[in-house]
């Protein structure tokens, strides 16, 4: 059997890969155990499934299934390989088409030949959408109750420590003097001339 093992990783705020590196070793242990052979890796680090924009690798991986040399895809589960609708359908068309499995580390294995397999995998995406949409809706949630309190919006950051540094140069208002305010203070009493 000729797999393709693809894995991606919405946001790396680290660099160091280590969520990617996780599922590939995974993947690679489930095609090891099914005595299968990895035909190629696809690895798209920090690339958002859910905003259209372009991924890569997963374009590649495409691609070659298309080409007809695949008998699989294996992915650590169905949303970090798909999470648009449209996505979706154009991954079960394709596989269907070239008669690709699509093999989860964490789910069953999907046969898209099959009217079952397709509406498994359907579902799938649904309940991937529906987690999509609700995630969306507690951050809006939590920007209204930030704005309410007065607090500034959550910094988006490489990593908690640009995100400090940005709180230690902007502090928050305090009821009682605190080292993080204090400490503040001095960061910006300092850059007076």
């Amino acid at each position: 059997m000729r797999c393709a093992i693809y894995c991606r990783l919405s946001d790396d705020r680290t660099g160091e890969g280590l969520g990617i590196e996780r599922q590939l070793a995974d993947c690679r242990d489930l095609v090891g155990r099914r005595g299968g052979a990895v035909a190629g890796e696809y690895l798209d680090k920090s690339h958002s499934a859910t905003s259209g924009r372009r991924r890569p690798d997963y374009e590649r991986l495409l691609i070659t299934v298309d080409s007809g040399t695949l008998d699989a895809i294996v992915a650590w589960s169905l949303d970090r390989l798909v999470r648009r609708t449209a996505d979706l359908e154009r991954l079960i068309e394709l596989c269907d088409r070239r008669n690709v499995a699509i093999i989860l580390v964490r789910g069953s294995d999907l046969d898209v030949s099959t009217p079952a397999g397709r509406l498994v995998a359907r579902m799938l995406g649904a309940v991937a959408r529906h987690e999509i949409d609700a995630k969306s809706d507690r951050q809006r949630r939590e920007s209204r109750q930030r704005a309410d309190r007065g607090l500034p919006r959550e910094v988006a950051g490489p990593s908690a420590t640009s995100a400090r540094s940005w709180s230690m140069a902007n502090p928050r208002p305090c009821a009682a003097p605190t080292r993080c305010c204090l400490t503040a203070r001095r960061l910006r009493a300092s850059r007076k001339p």
